[in-house]
């Protein structure tokens, strides 16, 4: 649980630090970028502007195949985090029974899961 929370604190630093100052800077390229076009060149903005509903539904396509990746990924990372958490926390039972190898192969297992959408997360937003 700790770890979890720990890893939405991160992802919510991550969202707010330097991405909204990037929005603002995009946001403020769009408003310009538009007036200087149809200041010089309004037939050919005017075309320009018929793509937008294409680019925002790609846009959106895109946003929705990364938000699901992360939020798989975040879940199997919280998964392993969560059972080497357990296993430290009952330590002398383990140790007691000689449990450590067994403990190990079980998180890695989690661990190559929680490597594997981080792959193919990597993998379609590269295709994108």
């Amino acid at each position: 649980m700790s770890s979890k929370i720990g890893g939405e604190c991160k992802a919510i630093e991550r969202a707010i630090g330097e991405k909204f100052g990037l929005i603002l800077t995009s946001i403020a390229s769009v408003c310009f970028g538009f007036g200087y076009a149809f200041l010089w060149g309004w037939k050919l903005t005017l075309i320009l502007i018929g793509f937008i509903p294409f680019i925002v539904i790609v846009g959106a396509w895109m946003g929705s195949l990364l938000k699901s990746g992360v939020s798989r990924n975040l879940k199997a990372y919280a998964q392993s985090a969560g059972y080497a958490e357990q296993a430290l926390s009952a330590i002398k039972v383990v140790q007691t029974y000689g449990q450590e190898e067994q403990e190990m192969k079980v998180y890695n297992k989690y661990l190559i899961r929680a490597r594997e959408f981080h792959r193919k997360l990597l993998f379609k937003t590269s295709l994108g």
